[in-house]
């Protein structure tokens, strides 16, 4: 009696076992994400007044539309980062 116990234990323990290859699969769901089209926003200065008579005002209106478009572009980028890292969590948290 006591031998058809433990045999009943031991094929009990051998059934939980975790090389199971059944518990061994695992699936992994591949998401494309895109970001909103308005975080694309890189504004471009299209047209440069004549360099050879430009005045030192419009130095300086040229130089400022330049930075100001570099600053709209780079938050810009930085919120398209941001967007995917919050993604990859969501996705991963699944």
């Amino acid at each position: 009696m006591k031998k058809l116990l433990l045999l009943i234990a031991v094929l009990g323990l051998t059934a939980c076992n975790s090389n199971d290859p059944a518990s061994l699969i695992t699936t992994y769901k591949y998401v494309v994400v895109h970001p909103a089209d308005a975080m694309y926003e890189c504004p471009i200065l299209r047209s440069f007044p004549k360099w050879q008579s430009l005045t030192d005002a419009q130095v300086a209106r040229t130089l400022a539309t330049l930075y100001k478009n570099n600053i709209t572009c780079k938050s810009s980028i930085e919120s398209i980062r941001k967007f995917l890292k919050d993604a990859e969590v969501q996705i991963e948290s699944k």
